[in-house]
C-alpha cells in the first residue's frame, strides 16, 4: 500500500530555487550534509554523489511508498531503515538502506521505499507480499485469541513478535487447512504458500488445527 504520508521539501541545489510539498516551510535553499536533525529522517538525490535535487523524508511508516521522482543516492538517519527499490511498486532491484548509512551510487534510480517495520515488538506480527520479507508490509497487533484476519494482500514472509503467535490460512476467513503456524519470536522468510488469513492462537499450547 502506497502511502501518502511523506513531508519534506525539495530543494534544487542552486540556491535561487527550491519547491515545497505539502505545504512544508523551506528551512534552506541547500541541502544539509546528514539527517539526523529533528524531523529531519532520510536525504535522497535525483543524482549520484549527492547531487541534484534533494528530497527530505520523514516516517512514512511501514509499507511500500512511491517517492515519486527516481533517486540515485542517499543519507540515511539514524531513526529508520529500509529498503530503495527500482519500481514504484517495491519490486524488482533493490537495495538496503541501514540505519545511519550513507551510498552516493547505488547503482540504479530508486523511485519507491519499504521503511523496515518495527517487528521487534513483543505484539506486532509482521507479513511480508513477497519472500525473505520483501514488498509491502501489514503489521498485526492484538486482534484477540482465535480471532481471524483477512489480510490487505497475500503474504509470503513474516517476523513474529515475541507474544504473537497463531495461524496463516491461504484461503480467506481462516478456512481450510493452515499453511504453517506462527510461533512467538519465530521469523520464516519463506512459508511455502501465499496466506489471505491469519489466526490469532496460542500455538505452544496445544497441537496445529486441521
Amino acid at each position: 500500500m502506497m502511502r501518502s504520508r511523506i513531508f519534506g521539501l525539495l530543494a534544487a541545489l542552486s540556491p535561487a530555487l527550491f519547491v515545497a510539498v505539502v505545504h512544508t516551510p523551506v528551512a534552506s535553499a541547500q541541502p544539509r550534509l546528514h539527517c539526523d536533525e529533528p524531523g529531519e529522517k532520510m536525504c535522497l538525490f535525483d543524482g549520484a554523489n549527492y547531487t541534484g535535487n534533494l528530497t527530505l523524508y520523514g516516517n512514512l511508516g511501514p509499507g511500500c511508498s512511491d517517492i515519486g521522482v527516481s533517486k540515485r543516492s542517499f543519507r540515511a538517519s539514524t531513526e529508520y531503515g529500509g529498503t530503495l527499490y527500482e519500481t514504484t511498486d517495491c519490486k524488482g532491484r533493490s537495495i538496503q538502506v541501514v540505519k545511519g548509512s550513507q551510498n552516493p551510487d547505488i547503482g540504479f534510480a530508486a523511485q519507491s521505499w519499504n521503511q523496515s517495520a518495527e517487528c521487534d515488538v513483543p505484539q506486532t506480527l509482521c507479513l511480508f507480499d513477497e519472500p525473505d520479507y520483501g514488498g509491502a508490509i501489514m503489521e498485526i497487533k492484538d486482534i484477540g485469541n482465535n480471532q481471524c484476519l483477512n489480510l490487505d494482500s497475500g503474504k509470503q514472509s513474516f517476523q513474529a513478535g515475541s507474544q504473537r503467535e497463531g495461524y496463516l490460512y491461504e484461503q480467506g476467513n481462516c478456512a481450510g487447512s493452515a499453511i504453517t503456524a506462527v510461533t512467538h519470536g519465530q521469523k520464516n522468510p519463506d512459508i511455502g504458500g501465499v496466506a489471505h488469513s491469519f489466526k490469532q492462537a496460542c500455538v505452544s499450547c496445544r497441537a496445529r488445527p486441521n
